[in-house]
């Protein structure tokens, strides 16, 4: 997978990277623990905010990197890297239905047993008399 330097100076690997928008080819697995450690993000991306900016920048790299309209696209390209270093060290929790089929069920407790019914009054009045005193 190719991901695309956004920062000043990294060494990754046996590359050294040290220009904005350099290109590197990296394992998705290796790209995805480079992030978190150096200013990279995927190529496409990169492209996705870069592109729409490709006719509109003039041609020498200084005056590129100085127009506002390069600024905004690299803050937006910084941004999403954020965006992707907090997606990768905080994964989402899984849905509640898959999260349902791993838990147990709950244990099955027993039925309490049926009370005894409550007696009357008069059959209180009844079993009093019936007690010897």
């Amino acid at each position: 997978m190719k991901y695309v330097f956004l920062g000043n100076q990294a060494i990754i690997g046996d590359r050294i990277l040290n220009e904005f928008g350099q290109v590197i080819d990296l394992p998705e697995d290796i790209g995805n623990d480079a992030m978190l450690s150096a200013a990279l993000i995927p190529q496409a991306e990169y492209d996705a905010i870069m592109k729409p900016l490709a006719g509109t920048l003039e041609a020498s790299p200084g005056a590129r990197r100085n127009s506002p309209a390069f600024q905004a696209a690299k803050t937006k390209a910084l941004v999403k890297l954020h965006e992707l270093r907090e997606r990768l060290q905080n994964p989402p929790e899984p849905p509640a239905a898959k999260l349902a089929d791993k838990t147990p069920a709950p244990p099955a407790f027993p039925k309490p047993a049926a009370a005894a019914p409550k007696p009357e009054p008069a059959e209180l009045v009844e079993a009093q008399a019936k007690k010897p005193a």
